[in-house]
């Protein structure tokens, strides 16, 4: 008997050992400030959970009752003693992971928030990108599991505006549900329509205002008569308690969008123009012919089709190889009063535009993509709308893929400038693959950059863990910076601007791995830097000096060659010159 008790006594202090028992931290009950960040780790019993990533990652903000996690912002959770098995978290709405692969190890069920496993420790790590994750509550136990919510999640199962408020009055101030609902009601009164911003606020049933909401079909409103007092609509989005000045507004919360009007799910009221023509780029219309036809589109409207057009172009705006398109203007002839706004579109071959000098007044086109009517600040333009490309330029339908010519060659003697780096072809990877190279680029320090690279961020904004290289000390806009991941540590701690704002002009020499980062090229896991003279660290023994991709070099002849010397070569079927 005595060796049966001995016997149970260990497996219950094996169990004990194995398995953290249980805990949970709601962040919208802990009394925290609006807007500060917190950095030190919460108490959820027998865990705890720490924010880190510097920047405005473990802020806590009121709207969400959350703490916020930003592009490579981390959020570690850690068993207090024995092991983490089963952890539910709750999040605010759509803010939350979208990929099962942001933490570390275990199983992530990004759809329910549920994670199981065997670990002390595990990292989620938020995706660079726009955007943040809301964190309201952390729970871990035995019996945690996610609630499945089936009411309101179809428009079968619409539910009626007196249960949208009963789950509205659960809620705190400013609060969200975690779930978009479908609600039926009637119209009572209409607050706004407006197709200057595409959207439409109403009342429901005389007790819910529905926000801001997107037309039907979850797109832009361009019909301000699509929606009228009495009829009968169901709409979709998250429910928010809403609270102004003391006073409480039950809302369907913006960034919905109507699902149906009187049992109708599309506008018949909004046209399709009858455009002759423009199917094949032989039939190409005139610049005219799309006017003419956008003209007689409703505000805001795109077209359901795409079309070729053909002109000449007259104006060039931007020529961006960061984000491989272009924006310019064609007409007809250079007299002609007609004109067509080509917003970012790609370059030929439906590809990433990579030279800045692809286009110039004078050349013929033919581009391909919607039509739109854009209307913003009382001003309509007539526009092929993002997404389209330019077919041909003066007859040429593909690239003359002239030879790229590089200043440096990614060496520490020799390295890359911001200009090499532009010139190169857009990554497609985001990762380093196993025997990729790292090189030297040099630069100017221009700030942080946000989360799309398109924004220097200034005050407040300011992060640490991204810098943008400049080819010169005096820039205005993200969009001609080459932005640096700083990875989280030593490196971070030394180079990043929001600790160190002097370092700003400062040209810099930095290492690491040539990638798409914030969607164009960039340099991510940056190992060293050259400040002032000064290396960051002395641990790299050997530098490459005779590798510019990845992939091996080839002269002309077609032989590989191991270390180019003065002349032109190809590699991943790009012609490169070598000075």
């Amino acid at each position: 008997m005595i060796k049966n008790l001995r016997f149970f006594v260990l497996s219950i202090c094996a169990l004990l050992a194995g398995t953290a028992m249980a805990g949970s931290i709601t962040f919208g009950e802990l009394g925290l400030e609006n807007t500060v960040q917190y950095t030190d780790p919460f108490d959820g019993g027998d865990f705890t959970v720490t924010f880190g990533g510097g920047g405005n990652n473990g802020k806590y903000y009121t709207t969400g009752e959350g703490i916020r996690v930003y592009g490579g912002g981390t959020m570690t959770i850690a068993a207090k003693e024995g092991k983490l098995k089963n952890i539910l978290i709750t999040y605010d709405g759509s803010n939350k992971p979208t990929e099962a692969t942001v933490v570390d190890g275990g199983t992530y069920d990004p759809a329910t928030g549920l994670w199981t496993g065997d670990a002390s420790q595990i990292v989620f790590t938020r995706p660079s990108g726009s955007g943040h994750w809301r964190v309201k509550k952390i729970e871990m136990g035995d019996n945690v599991a996610p609630v499945v919510v089936t009411e309101g999640q179809t428009p079968e199962t619409a539910i009626t505006v007196d249960r949208a408020l009963e789950l509205i009055n659960a809620l705190n101030d400013g609060g969200k549900t975690s779930e978009n609902y479908y609600v039926k009601g009637t119209v009572t009164a209409v607050t706004e329509v407006s197709s200057k911003y595409g959207n439409a606020s109403f009342v429901i049933d005389g007790k819910l205002t529905a926000y801001r909401l997107k037309g039907l079909e979850n797109k832009k409103v361009t019909n301000e008569d699509f929606i009228d007092v009495d009829d009968e609509v169901v709409v979709y989005g998250q429910l928010q308690k809403y609270v102004k000045d003391n006073v409480t507004t039950p809302q369907v919360a913006q960034d919905g969008y109507v699902y149906s009007v009187n049992g109708k799910t599309k506008d018949e009221s909004v046209v399709e123009p009858t455009i002759e023509g423009g199917t094949t780029p032989e039939t190409a219309i005139t610049v005219e012919a799309a006017v003419a036809a956008i003209n007689s589109m409703m505000n805001n409207q795109t077209t359901t089709n795409s079309y070729y057009i053909k002109g000449v172009v007259t104006a060039v705006a931007t020529i961006d190889t960061s984000y491989g398109n272009a924006t310019f203007t064609i007409r007809s002839s250079a007299e002609a009063q007609d004109s067509l706004l080509v917003y970012r579109a790609l370059g030929l071959e439906n590809k990433s535009i990579t030279d800045s000098e692809l286009l110039e007044d004078g050349d013929e086109v033919v581009v391909y993509g919607k039509l739109q009517k854009y209307l913003k600040d009382e001003k309509i333009t007539p526009e092929l709308a993002q997404g389209g490309y330019i077919y041909s330029i003066n007859g040429k339908t593909k690239g003359d893929d002239k030879p790229i010519v590089l200043e440096g060659d990614g060496t520490i003697e020799s390295p890359y400038t911001i200009a090499d780096l532009k010139a190169m072809p857009v990554p497609t990877e985001s990762s380093a693959v196993e025997g990729q190279e790292m090189f030297w680029v040099k630069g100017f320090i221009a700030g942080s950059l946000n989360s799309s690279g398109s924004e220097i961020l200034e005050g407040e904004k300011i992060v640490a863990s991204n810098i943008g290289l400049a080819s010169t000390q005096e820039v205005a806009s993200g969009t001609e910076c080459i932005p640096v991941q700083l990875p989280t540590g030593n490196l971070r701690a030394a180079l990043n601007v929001l600790d160190n704002p002097t370092y700003v002009g400062k040209e810099v020499l930095v290492y690491g791995y040539i990638l798409k980062y914030m969607g164009k090229t960039g340099i991510k896991n940056t190992a060293d830097f050259i400040l002032d003279g000064e290396q960051f660290s002395a641990g790299i023994s050997e530098t490459k000096t005779d590798n510019r991709f990845q992939g091996a070099i080839y002269n002309l002849r077609g032989q590989r060659v191991m270390t180019p010397a003065k002349g032109l070569y190809i590699m991943n079927g790009k012609k490169f010159f070598v000075k």
